[in-house]
């Protein structure tokens, strides 16, 4: 991997954490630290990824 290629995806993840942070904040109404924005942005993933193979097992290939 080239070292642009390594900070676009550096970038996209610490961007993705601080939105997952900020939306956490504004939902809980408190302070949330940046583990439990990590934590709750890997979970959301493996849901994701639990989703598509649901998805995928149903025959639903395309939602869009």
């Amino acid at each position: 991997m080239n070292f642009q290629k390594f900070l676009a995806l550096a970038i996209s993840l610490a961007l993705s954490i601080w939105v997952v942070k900020v939306s956490a904040e504004l939902a809980y109404k408190k302070e949330v630290s940046w583990e439990q924005a990590f934590l709750q942005g890997l979970l959301l993933l493996v849901l994701f990824f639990a989703l598509s193979l649901f998805l995928d097992w149903l025959g639903i290939n395309r939602i869009f």
